[in-house]
């Protein structure tokens, strides 16, 4: 089972887990992700996020990327929440769950999915700082997150496979490049 929702209300981590958990008596791993408002944009402080979408196309896409995963990788289910509208700072904005035997699978499974709704899906975020809106550019490290599934930078076969860069991706991180 995979299950795609663009929403403008909160959603229940705790639920959407659970429901991934119960899908079969084979899940041996469950990894999610969730994304929230950060208060901030460039140096300074937001006082909203609004998104937006375009109806249609944005599922369309979310279902591409959803199928690329499950042709990857051996999942037994995924879930992909992302909401619109008007969201303050700590909301929840996105969810990203993913259901398999084995943690290999889920792991770059939930990573490949994230990576692919920051660059490709269609969605539009502008912020308000200081009494003004302005819409916020795509950034340059999530182009490159999703382009590395494309260079086959990371491993993934159908047992699944550790990161081949996962000490380099985590120092990065660590040094602060830009991800939700």
């Amino acid at each position: 089972m995979h299950t795609i929702r663009i929403q403008t209300d909160d959603f229940d981590l705790a639920q959407e887990y659970q429901l991934l958990r119960e899908l079969s008596s084979t899940v041996g791993a469950v990894v999610t992700f969730t994304g929230l408002v950060r208060d901030f944009e460039g140096e300074g402080s937001i006082e909203s996020l609004s998104l937006e979408h375009y109806p249609g196309m944005t599922e369309n896409l979310l279902e591409e990327i959803v199928g690329q995963a499950q042709e990857r990788w051996n999942l037994i289910g995924s879930t992909v929440i992302h909401r619109v509208g008007e969201l303050l700072p700590t909301d929840q904005i996105v969810f990203v769950g993913v259901a398999s035997q084995h943690r290999a699978d889920a792991f770059e499974a939930a990573q490949f999915l994230m990576d692919y709704l920051k660059s490709k899906a269609t969605f539009w975020k502008k912020v308000s700082q200081g009494g003004e809106q302005q819409w916020i550019e795509s950034k340059d490290s999530d182009a490159a997150a999703a382009n590395r599934w494309d260079k086959g930078l990371l491993l993934g076969d159908a047992e699944g496979s550790l990161l081949q860069d996962a000490k380099g991706s985590l120092l990065q991180d660590a040094e602060g490049s830009d991800h939700a």
